[in-house]
């Protein structure tokens, strides 16, 4: 047995309080106010259905029950325990103890911690086909802690030493300084700017909030009773509640979509 199983509520409370820390990024950030009306299921399989449930509470759970994650045919997790988990991987991820700041990127965290993670997870969640999911979805929040930091935390302009002693609360002093060292480094600098590139391209802002794409569409198939369809879906996650568009990129292709759907109906009213 690993320290990490062994000493697991040390490590929890270790990680919960980090994620409070002055950092910013506070434990179930990535949770909205809606009840999570969760299940839970014990080691002899029976299911209890549970109220509003937090990260904190989450480790209270009686040793023997875990949340029950329903996942779509992709594995994706698409039921209201979506955003518990989600919030639970968040916490994860900024854990310097579990996942160091040290790796350059995703692919070099090594299989053996990976898999490590994925076991401390599943000590509170039943994940079925969701193993592959959980781990894309660590490594982007893995990501994005990492591009939060420096976008609070680090100035180029300072030089690096200076960037070291600014060390963020919450944080492993040195993987900080080693990630300080990368991002004056050849491939960082190269990495800073292919990430830009990328996010300039990003252009369909949605309007899902912390809500999946995979729980929404659930959520739409069983208000209409049927399946929902590609177009139908973006214009659904890509369209304010007033009805106007996030933007002009959004309106363009809205309007294009429109248009190719006209034409195939009148194609087939001639037909």
């Amino acid at each position: 047995m690993t320290a990490w199983h062994s000493n697991s509520s040390q490590r929890w409370n270790y990680c919960i309080s980090k994620s409070n820390s002055e950092t910013g990024f506070k434990d179930g950030q990535e949770l909205d106010h809606e009840d999570l009306n969760l299940v839970t299921v014990n080691n002899v399989g029976k299911r209890v259905r549970r109220g509003p449930t937090t990260l904190k509470e989450l480790y209270s759970l009686p040793p023997n029950e875990k949340i029950l994650v329903s996942s779509n045919e992709l594995g994706q997790p698409i039921g209201p325990e979506d955003q518990l988990l989600s919030g639970f991987l968040g916490m994860l991820a900024r854990c310097g103890q579990r996942v160091g700041l040290h790796y350059e990127n995703w692919c070099k965290v090594p299989k053996t911690l990976k898999e490590e993670l994925l076991k401390f997870v599943e000590l509170r969640f039943i994940l079925k086909s969701s193993r592959e999911f959980v781990l894309k979805s660590l490594g982007k929040k893995w990501r994005d802690y990492k591009h939060d930091l420096k976008k609070h935390y680090f100035k180029r302009e300072i030089g690096p030493q200076a960037n070291k002693d600014n060390h963020p609360d919450g944080t492993v002093r040195w993987q900080w300084e080693e990630l300080v060292d990368f991002w004056y480094s050849r491939k960082g600098e190269e990495a800073e700017k292919i990430g830009l590139a990328c996010r300039k391209q990003q252009k369909y802002t949605h309007t899902s909030g912390s809500k999946s794409f995979a729980r929404k569409k659930k959520e739409m198939e069983l208000l209409k009773g049927e399946k929902v369809g590609h177009f139908e879906f973006f214009k659904a996650t890509h369209i304010k509640k007033n009805g106007s568009h996030v933007n002009v990129e959004t309106e363009k292709i809205l309007e294009q979509a429109n248009e190719l759907l006209g034409e195939y109906e009148g194609t087939n009213d001639d037909a």
